[in-house]
């Protein structure tokens, strides 16, 4: 079965089951459909169980295009850290030395995956968790608008990623010390993390409130001139961080202009309920500011393929930020027609996109 079919089918299975649940308690439509199940820990579990489990027990082919490389690196864990490397060189240092660790423990591949799938959908769920006004909408997106199905081919980059949705709690404290320290160890796992850190002074400023006209126009011509070079950019950060990368190996090539239909819409939306924001609240800023990143990174990436990487540290937070739009909102027609709009975006965008995928369980083989 289509592993996104299937994922799809059972969260909605849940999802349904905990509306029942909570119809059952209340004995009010109204209110039941106004929980967002985030006290729900019952929801929460399974579904994080759900989809590690699936995520584990993914077909090597399909989706995973990398899977045996990863098979091939932990299985040859036996060997010095230094001799994987040199085998491995495009592997960083960290996730050589992650596995080292992991293969003294247990040398099961599947479970390491398992692991690994289980970290990162605990961390984008927990973030949800607390940040989203509708944990599942904000999880139905996740599963069909977002970057989801890549981890299953770019684990080294979603650890990293994981990495800073946890530093992002330590930029709405002001913790410079333990930011940096979850920084390093994502850089250490994939070193385009290292972009990243000069976000902790970025991050949180309130674009909305402080931008004028001038400051626009100079943001604007800033972007055109890196879109301009960005060739050229990226050549010199290629030699730098990704020397052991072929050319073609780093995506030179641009994407396809529907890679943008997903920041753009998510942008239209919060733009069009900006109202609704209360940007006093830092995530609100950061998760607003991740979106414009997302969307600006995806225009780059038409150019250069490579870019649209960079885009997976951004689109949780933003997707994190946008149910808040729809819940505050004061019009209950409009909030309703909203709710529909982006359930039903988000199920045709998955259908479109996913629908085709080859991507299996390793378990459906067995049985």
């Amino acid at each position: 079965m289509n592993i996104c079919i299937l994922n799809l089918t059972i969260f909605s299975l849940l999802t349904f089951s905990a509306y029942i649940h909570k119809l059952k308690k209340t004995h009010n439509l109204l209110i039941a459909f106004k929980n967002d199940f985030s006290n729900n820990n019952i929801f929460i579990c399974a579904v994080i169980l759900f989809l590690s489990f699936t995520a584990a027990f993914r077909s090597p082919y399909g989706l995973s295009q990398d899977y045996t490389t990863y098979q091939e690196i932990f299985k040859n864990s036996f060997l010095s850290v230094k001799n994987l490397f040199d085998i491995y060189p495009t592997n960083d240092i960290g996730y050589i030395i992650l596995n080292k660790m992991f293969y003294l423990i247990c040398k099961d591949f599947i479970i390491f995956i398992g692991c690994l799938a289980f970290f990162n959908i605990y961390t984008l769920t927990i973030l949800f968790k607390r940040k989203s006004t509708m944990i599942w909408l904000s999880i139905l997106l996740l599963l069909t608008l977002g970057s989801y199905y890549i981890s299953y081919n770019a684990i080294r980059q979603f650890i990293a990623a994981d990495l800073f949705i946890w530093a992002i709690y330590y930029i709405e404290n002001k913790n410079i010390k333990k930011y940096t320290v979850l920084m390093l160890l994502a850089i250490l796992i994939h070193k385009s993390a290292i972009f990243l850190y000069p976000l902790y002074w970025l991050l949180d400023i309130s674009l909305y409130e402080k931008l004028n006209m001038k400051k626009t126009i100079l943001l604007i011509i800033l972007f055109i001139l890196v879109y301009i070079n960005i060739d050229k950019i990226m050549a010199i950060v290629q030699m730098i961080l990704f020397k052991n990368y072929s050319y073609n190996d780093y995506g030179m090539d641009g994407m396809n202009f529907t890679s943008i239909i997903r920041p753009l819409l998510i942008t239209i939306i919060l733009i069009i309920q900006i109202k609704t924001l209360d940007f006093k609240k830092t995530f609100n800023r950061i998760g607003f500011n991740s979106t414009i990143i997302w969307l600006l990174l995806s225009i780059i990436s038409l150019k250069v393929f490579n870019i649209s990487r960079f885009t997976y540290f951004f689109i949780p937070l933003s997707i994190a930020l946008l149910p808040s739009c729809i819940t505050n909102e004061s019009n209950k027609k409009r909030k309703i027609f909203l709710v529909i709009f982006m359930v039903l975006i988000a199920l045709v965008y998955g259908f479109l996109t996913q629908s085709g995928a080859n991507d299996t369980l390793l378990i459906g083989e067995i049985l």
